[in-house]
């Protein structure tokens, strides 16, 4: 497996797993189709046909054995990847690297893994890799896993608003516009769009609801909701609603530390997840 420039598994590498992984699992259909063609024939023309049958079978079912002692290992370490997250992202890429390099793997488990990695490259800076890697999970379909591409869209939206991409951004924002979120995945979608809309100077467009905005940032964590605010008060600012900037301003600073709050009134980017 060839590694990115930086280490680790790249987003060609991850395509390229995937599609050996739809040709193993196409692969066992046809040979199950092929089991149960030949077991009919036998019936009709014994002989050879009967041993050719037990020999596919026993191969099909031993690649089939193993694919899933595979996912089963591999998912059992998913928690311990998901602890890594949050306190050591070299021991999370490690974990994940291994698993990736098992075959055959249930292509699920594969999914999982890899947006773990996306998350890993988010959370290190390598954005236009994290979006790479949702890119290559988005064009396939996810079948049991569907579940993660609403997080895919969440991370590769971030990922392109912090390498600078408004138009991948924006198009990421639309499609979760259009998707059913869970309330965490909600949040996290209002607090990006927040930014986005501030950072491109669209004030009177994030103000046009600024109730509703204000009553979800009450439900995020706490940093977020701070900034949220701040934000608001900048595009409040600008418009020249000084009662409502001044209002957010005070708010923002209830919460959130002089440092962030001069990130923010300087333009500069701060990390949204807090």
């Amino acid at each position: 497996m060839r590694p990115d420039r930086r280490g680790g598994i790249s987003a060609p590498d991850l395509a390229r797993l995937l599609r050996r992984d739809q040709v193993l699992g196409k692969g066992l259909l046809w040979g199950a189709a092929a089991v149960l063609g030949l077991v009919m024939l036998a019936e009709v023309w014994p002989g050879w046909l009967e041993s050719w049958t037990s020999f596919l079978f026993v191969g099909l079912f031993g690649v089939w054995m193993l694919m899933n002692l595979h996912g089963t290992r591999v998912a059992a370490e998913l928690p311990m990847i998901n602890a890594a997250l949050e306190n050591n992202l070299p021991g999370a890429e490690a974990r994940i690297t291994v698993g990736m390099r098992r075959w055959p793997l249930p292509r699920t488990v594969r999914l999982l893994l890899g947006h773990r990695l996306a998350v890993v490259r988010l959370r290190q800076g390598r954005h236009f890799e994290a979006a790479a890697l949702c890119q290559v999970m988005l064009a396939e379909p996810m079948g049991p896993a569907e579940h993660l591409r609403p997080e895919l869209l969440l991370i590769f939206a971030e990922a392109r608003l912090d390498s600078g991409d408004p138009m991948g951004t924006y198009s990421a924002l639309v499609e979760l516009s259009h998707r059913r979120l869970n309330l965490v995945q909600l949040l996290q979608k209002v607090a990006m769009e927040t930014r986005y809309l501030v950072g491109l100077g669209l004030d009177a467009a994030v103000l046009e609801r600024v109730q509703q905005r204000l009553e979800l940032a009450s439900l995020m964590p706490v940093f977020q909701g701070g900034v949220v605010h701040a934000l608001l008060a900048v595009a409040a600012r600008r418009q020249g609603r000084t009662e409502l900037a001044d209002w957010l301003k005070e708010r923002a600073e209830l919460i959130c530390g002089p440092r962030e709050l001069a990130m923010i009134w300087g333009g500069k980017r701060i990390d949204l997840r807090g």
